[in-house]
């Protein structure tokens, strides 16, 4: 299996790093336009299994390309590329999954669903770290668990060490960053959304 990660910032080196460490993947990919994010990214990560290719995501043609060429897409870019990221997976019969950062993007995606079913592909939208991992990590938790009353979760870039201007540690995409600030927060309470 082959596997692309879309991506080279501090969240696409972590993953692409934890790939080539820990999976069995025969070849993972890692695709960003930032050539110097690249070249820094190869020199750590071993070179076995790992291809790096500069591409810029408006270029269609260069996008398809990986995309059918890969089992699986991970999405470490800005939220803005995600909707048409997923369709394009979708129909090249690609499993697909995204960090997240934007609901309206999230349930563009999740209009994907059927023709995803049709064609045998997995569409994993939002799974960065919150909403995400950690909600995930508490799903499990909470199965675990003989009853649970209540449980709220809270995650940030917030360092135990705060430095200025920002008094903020940006590890995510600023754009998903300003937009956590200026859309509305998704509340899940027994099972309904709002």
């Amino acid at each position: 299996m082959n596997i692309a990660v879309f991506g080279a910032g501090m969240m696409g080196r972590a993953i692409a790093f934890d790939l080539s460490q820990f999976s069995k993947f025969d070849s993972i990919i890692v695709a960003d336009a930032n050539k110097n994010a690249l070249q820094s990214l190869k020199k750590i990560l071993p070179p076995k299994k790992m291809q790096y290719k500069q591409i810029n995501l408006e270029n269609r043609a260069t996008v398809q390309k990986i995309i059918h060429d890969v089992d699986i897409i991970i999405s470490a870019v800005p939220y803005r590329f995600n909707y048409v990221l997923s369709k394009m997976a979708v129909e090249a019969g690609t499993h697909f999954l995204d960090l997240g950062g934007n609901n309206d993007i999230v349930q563009k995606e999740r209009g994907l669903s059927s023709r995803a079913k049709q064609k045998g592909v997995t569409v994993i939208p939002d799974c960065g770290l919150a909403p995400g991992l950690v909600s995930i990590i508490t799903r499990d938790i909470v199965d675990k668990m003989d009853t649970v009353d209540y449980v709220k979760l809270r995650v940030g870039g917030l360092p135990v060490h705060p430095q200025p201007p920002l008094q903020y540690q940006l590890v995510f995409s600023p754009y998903g960053l300003i937009n956590e600030y200026v859309e509305d927060a998704m509340v899940l309470d027994h099972g309904r959304t709002y």
